[in-house]
């Protein structure tokens, strides 16, 4: 993540290409290597979750928000990483705090859309999704 709490693009890129694995991430640094033939020994030796990476975020997006709570990406990302783990009622929170700040995203203001549009197919009390 930058300073303004967001993915930095190519992190976000490298995660959803599948030639692309994750072998290593902490709160400051992420490692992926191309999943080719000459790898294959360190992708079976390093290989991690995918998953990881988004548990990393989400803790980092949290340690920021508790630190500088008016850093509006902090809120984006979260928001982002939720939807991932369609964990949506938790995405849409983030994404309106996010709105409160920064009225004018379209990105975020169409993935609130998503989620509302979600919700309301799924009626009230449906649970998780």
């Amino acid at each position: 993540m930058n300073y303004q709490g967001r993915i930095i693009p190519l992190v976000d890129r490298l995660y959803v290409d599948k030639a692309w694995e994750l072998i290593y991430q902490d709160g400051k640094s992420v490692i992926f290597l191309k999943d080719t033939a000459e790898n294959r020994d360190l992708l079976q030796k390093f290989a991690l979750p995918r998953d990881l990476l988004h548990d990393e975020i989400i803790i980092e997006c949290k340690q920021g928000i508790r630190d500088t709570p008016a850093t509006w990406g902090y809120y984006e990302t979260l928001g982002y990483m939720y939807m991932q783990k369609h964990r949506l009622k938790e995405a849409r929170v983030m994404f309106e705090k996010y709105l409160s700040m920064n009225p004018d995203n379209q990105n975020i203001r169409r993935y609130l859309g998503m989620i509302k549009r979600h919700e309301e197919l799924r009626g009230p009390n449906k649970g998780h999704p």
